[in-house]
């Protein structure tokens, strides 16, 4: 999220206009950039996150994957183990 540029003194300008004191309104435009400044920073944490977090859902996706195809695998095996226990039993 890109914020528009904040004007301070436009901010400023509008609250003494509607009769706060100009102390007030200066302190309360400074404030107010530092919490823009905290809004910046708090959504490049947020995009950092998912950053993160997409790698590892890839990182599991692969490896999910891999397990799927060895359990395949396993199970063949067992699956031809068996039926060749099953036919030397029956024909022993």
């Amino acid at each position: 999220m890109i914020l528009p540029a904040f004007d301070s003194h436009e901010y400023v300008k509008q609250l003494t206009i509607k009769g706060v004191e100009l102390p007030t309104a200066e302190a309360l435009a400074e404030i107010r950039s530092e919490l823009r400044v905290l809004e910046r920073t708090v959504e490049d944490f947020r995009k950092e996150v998912e950053l993160r977090f997409a790698q590892f859902e890839a990182r599991m996706d692969a490896q999910f994957a891999s397990f799927k195809a060895e359990m395949v695998r396993w199970l063949f095996a067992f699956f031809v183990l068996q039926t060749g226990a099953i036919l030397t039993l029956k024909y022993l």
